[in-house]
């Protein structure tokens, strides 16, 4: 309630890890032992269904926090993980480190830009950001802002039902941005810090989706 977001550690075990990071590594086309092979700042792979994201998206440590956060009955369960953003070590701007609210609802429109989230969640109950690998400050994590929530809500709740399009919540990002001199605010608001400038990420931070780029997960009953 205060902070808009809550950590879980231990949700599922190193085993499942590992056997996540091998698939993902042949995914990205890279040797995890060849540093000649990390061509780009990241990789970004969609949607995997296989038994490892499965079982870390559904065990009993993560179910009981989904009923106590959402309510028993009102969720449905992941058979897939996705979208992984593999890091590389890199001096370049990988081109997707900034800040952004994840929209929910109104991705059959052509234009990613013109789908919507609005103050209900709209198709969504959950954001769920899975770290199959150790992330330190120098390996791009995921920021998120704490509070966030509450700004957010206040910016969407004049909209209604219809809620904002990522074009129009994105001129507001902008303002704030401009305004408070930076951005302070992500249903929460949240981005990346930039490259990792160590060591490639084993595994990543999976925004979970109910589209191949529309919003979170668990998805709403």
């Amino acid at each position: 309630m205060r902070d808009g977001l809550v950590r879980i550690d231990e949700a599922f075990s190193e085993h499942i890890a590992e056997q996540a990071r091998a698939i993902l590594w042949e995914a990205t086309g890279c040797d995890p032992d060849d540093r000649s092979s990390w061509t780009r700042p990241v990789v970004r792979l969609n949607q995997f269904s296989q038994a490892p994201f499965q079982e870390a998206a559904n065990t009993p440590k993560l179910r009981t926090a989904f009923d106590q956060l959402v309510g028993t009955g009102r969720w449905f369960p992941r058979d897939r993980l996705g979208t992984f953003p593999v890091r590389f070590p890199s001096e370049g701007s990988p081109g997707d480190d900034g800040w952004h609210i994840d929209v929910s609802f109104g991705d059959e429109h052509p234009d990613f830009m013109e789908w919507r989230a609005n103050i209900s969640s709209k198709g969504r109950t959950l954001l769920m950001l899975f770290l199959f690998s150790d992330v330190g400050v120098d390996d791009a994590p995921t920021r998120i802002r704490l509070g966030s929530h509450a700004d957010v809500a206040r910016q969407l709740a004049p909209a209604g039902e219809a809620g904002l399009t990522l074009r129009e919540r994105r001129r507001w990002v902008c303002r704030v941005g401009e305004s408070a001199g930076s951005i302070s605010c992500g249903q929460g608001w949240h981005g990346i810090s930039g490259p990792p400038v160590s060591r490639a990420r084993r595994a990543t931070a999976s925004w979970n989706r109910t589209a191949i780029h529309g919003s979170t997960a668990p998805d709403a009953a």
